[in-house]
């Protein structure tokens, strides 16, 4: 399937089950934009330079006055049998002309004094492989979330990483310290970051199915049936 065509689906599927969630979950958000796909020269910047999938408009009251702010959010909507709970970070680039999503997030924060512009919040979704429902959904800093992923790797001795990329068995790289962890990408070899959404206080939604409890007995059968053996 081509980039486009992901793209499209991702997108109708953050309308059709992710958006109404985001309104519900996030104080005073009154408007979710769209930014990728749209053809302005604008928007093709936020989303190509900038990693920003959509821009949310919010609303709140203070001191007497209205006050409106937008904040811009990068968007994952992955398809799955298996709703996780995590943030994925791609730690390699696509290609080598560009920074990695990493990276780029990294020194977009420690420009924030230039004001850079970057993605103020990340978003991961998980819905069913038709598309036809959303499972888990998580909403975080986007700051909490690299630095999460900065101080992780940093506790990883080098030569271990450097053994561990080589060998690209699929085994996961941690820390036994640290709740986030590395994993190379099973179809391009790829390595993302994993961080779970406990580990960043993310405001989560989570709509898996909940198990049915086993049904217990009654207290006026458990006698009777001791009873039962005891005279038998």
């Amino acid at each position: 399937m081509s980039y486009r065509r992901r793209a499209a689906q991702s997108a109708e599927a953050f309308d059709r089950l992710v958006s109404p969630e985001l309104l519900r979950l996030v104080p005073g958000l009154q408007e979710v934009l769209q930014v990728e796909g749209d053809p302005g020269a604008l928007a093709d910047a936020l989303d190509g330079v900038a990693g920003i999938d959509y821009v949310l408009r919010t609303t709140r009251v203070e001191g007497g006055s209205r006050l409106t702010q937008l904040r811009g959010m990068s968007a994952r909507v992955q398809p799955t049998d298996k709703p996780w709970q995590t943030f994925t970070v791609r730690m390699t680039s696509v290609d080598r002309r560009h920074p990695c999503e990493y990276h780029k997030r990294l020194e977009a924060l420690r420009d924030a004094e230039a004001c850079v512009i970057a993605p103020s919040w990340m978003l991961q979704a998980y819905v069913s492989k038709d598309r036809s429902k959303l499972l888990t959904m998580g909403l975080a800093s986007t700051a909490k979330v690299i630095y999460a992923v900065r101080d992780a790797a940093a506790r990883i001795n080098p030569a271990r990483r450097r053994a561990w990329d080589k060998a690209r068995s699929g085994a996961t790289l941690r820390d036994p310290d640290s709740s986030v962890y590395f994993r190379h990408n099973r179809q391009d070899g790829k390595v993302f970051a994993v961080v779970p959404w406990d580990a960043v206080e993310a405001d989560v939604v989570d709509n898996r199915p909940k198990p049915t409890p086993k049904p217990k007995r009654a207290a006026g059968v458990q006698l009777s049936l001791l009873a039962g053996m005891f005279n038998g």
